[in-house]
């Protein structure tokens, strides 16, 4: 989260506050703030979201995440999906083929061996 803390660190000198400041906001300890900062440590999801209504931006934008990046994962799945359908789609013909061949045999069979054919 390398992003993140330098986020932070710009974040808060831009807006003038000091450590002390964002830490009371927080209810948190000057040091326990400040491992956010040089990265020791990281925020539970309700500092993170309560620091992005302090900054009055996104959790995306706090944390440095770029959609653009990021949506090769949704890509990724999606398409996988899609092959997915495909290929049950296949598989269940292929099974109703070798069913009926199967079924066409067992009847041919049958037919002969009675002499019904």
């Amino acid at each position: 989260m390398t992003k993140f803390k330098d986020n932070l660190l710009i974040l808060r000198k831009d807006k003038g506050l000091t450590q002390d400041d964002v830490a009371q906001y927080l209810q948190l300890s000057r040091p326990a703030y400040s491992r956010y900062e040089t990265g020791g440590a990281e925020p539970t999801i309700e500092n993170l979201m309560l620091l992005a209504d302090l900054y009055n931006i996104s959790l995306d934008e706090l944390v440095g995440r770029d959609f653009k990046q990021d949506s090769k994962g949704l890509q990724t799945i999606l398409v996988r999906k899609q092959i997915d359908i495909q290929l049950r789609g296949i598989l269940q013909e292929t099974i109703k083929e070798i069913v009926d061949e199967k079924e066409n045999e067992i009847r041919d069979t049958v037919l002969k061996k009675f002499g019904l054919q």
